[in-house]
C-alpha cells in the first residue's frame, strides 16, 4: 500500500509539472517559430531579438515573448507601448 501511494505522488507530481509546461505556452508563438507582423516579425524587421522568454502585454492587447519583440512591433506601430509584465489578461 504504501509503494502505491510514493508512485501515485510520483505521477501526480509529473502529470501537474506536465500540464504547467503545457500550459506555459497556450497561446504564445513558440520560440523556434518566426514572429508574424502582429508579434514584431516580418522581413523587413531589423530587430534580432534574443529568444529569452519573459512575457510582456502590449497596448494593444497582445502578448509578446519579450520587451523586444514588443519594441521591433512598436517601430511599425508607435502607438504600441508595455502595458503591464506578463502574459495579457483574456478577460481585457
Amino acid at each position: 500500500m504504501e509503494k502505491m501511494k510514493w508512485t501515485f505522488g510520483i505521477l501526480l507530481l509529473l502529470g501537474v509539472h506536465m500540464y504547467f509546461i503545457k500550459a506555459d505556452n497556450a497561446g504564445l508563438y513558440p520560440p523556434s517559430e518566426e514572429l508574424n507582423d502582429e508579434q514584431g516579425g516580418g522581413d523587413d524587421d531589423v530587430c534580432d531579438c534574443p529568444r529569452t522568454k519573459r512575457l510582456v502585454c502590449g497596448t494593444d492587447g497582445v502578448t509578446y515573448f519579450n520587451l523586444c519583440s514588443l519594441i521591433c512591433a512598436s517601430d511599425k506601430d508607435p502607438s504600441i507601448a508595455m502595458k503591464y509584465l506578463g502574459r495579457c489578461s483574456i478577460m481585457g
